[in-house]
């Protein structure tokens, strides 16, 4: 299991996770490098394809190492340092109000920015481990499903009492209305899914 561990796992699923997070945080205001949410995802499906597939295969060779464990470590490595990373860069500037702030307590706003970071990675988790399931049950191949997989965790973290969209891959277009001209057939999240789509195939 430590072999394991020190071979995918843990270092380069959180290297690919951090990497896509970075990534995709530089395609959102202020920065000027939009053009990057075209190979953000990339690091993540290099992972599925490269490493995992390599993981999974000595996971099969340790007796009493189950495939379930294995796709939950590998997911929650992935996601989680991909959401941690994402998040903090897309909303540093919650930090910046402290000063100008008129709340009686201020201090509360850096371990409120801390949860809220902690809560909206959960959803990029959900979408590494079924990614980590399918690709262990089904090979590479199952990666197919990773637009809608993203799109639906998408969904859900925009919908309820604790909806939060800003972050969607498809708000980082707004400034560029040739780019999301077909919002009015297939939505916000319909694009999200073109663009996941576009980082499979250049990965």
């Amino acid at each position: 299991m430590i072999s394991i561990s020190r071979s995918g796992v843990w270092p380069e699923g959180v290297f690919a996770g951090a990497s896509s997070g970075v990534l995709l945080a530089l395609s959102f205001p202020p920065y000027p490098t939009r053009f990057l949410l075209l190979i953000a995802l990339v690091p993540i499906f290099w992972y599925y394809l490269l490493v995992f597939p390599r993981v999974s295969a000595m996971s099969a060779d340790i007796p009493g190492y189950s495939s379930g464990r294995l796709w939950l470590k590998s997911g929650t490595a992935v996601g989680f340092s991909f959401g941690i990373t994402f998040f903090l860069m897309l909303l540093f500037w919650i930090a910046n109000l402290i000063p100008a702030s008129s709340v009686h307590h201020p201090f509360v706003l850096i371990p409120g920015l801390v949860l809220l970071v902690v809560y909206l990675s959960c959803y990029p988790v959900i979408f590494t481990v079924s990614l980590s399931y399918l690709t262990g049950r089904f090979g590479s191949v199952a990666l197919v499903f990773s637009p809608a997989l993203w799109a639906l965790t998408e969904l859900a973290r925009s919908r309820g009492e604790l909806g939060f969209s800003w972050g969607i891959v498809s708000a980082s277009l707004v400034p560029y209305p040739v780019a999301i001209q077909g919002l009015s057939i297939y939505g916000p999240f319909g694009l999200s899914m073109v663009f996941v789509t576009v980082n499979l195939l250049v990965a």
